[in-house]
């Protein structure tokens, strides 16, 4: 079983960043974050009266917030989309 002179061989070396469920778990608190966002400027608008240039505040804050999200759910997209396709095409980094 355990033979010291042909071990048995290596699997793929998994030297990427976005490697098991990290990159999902980003993505996934992102979103969580942008949603609870939008809950939050709907609570605020429902319990208070705002005027009208806080009412513009928390809905531009909640957008911001949304757009990061695209942005980083974006990145991590495409970060793992690139290392699949450099594993496909055999490139293992260095060592």
């Amino acid at each position: 079983m355990n033979d010291p002179v042909n071990p048995p061989p290596a699997g793929p070396a998994k030297t990427g960043v976005l490697h098991g469920r990290f990159g999902r778990t980003i993505a996934f608190s992102v979103i969580g974050l942008a949603v609870l966002s939008w809950i939050a400027v709907g609570a605020f608008l429902l319990l208070f009266e705002p005027t009208l240039g806080q009412r513009v505040g928390a809905v531009t804050a909640a957008a911001v917030v949304t757009e990061g999200a695209f942005w980083t759910c974006t990145a991590v997209f495409g970060i793992s989309l690139f290392q699949k396709i450099k594993n496909l095409l055999g490139g293992r980094g260095r060592s």
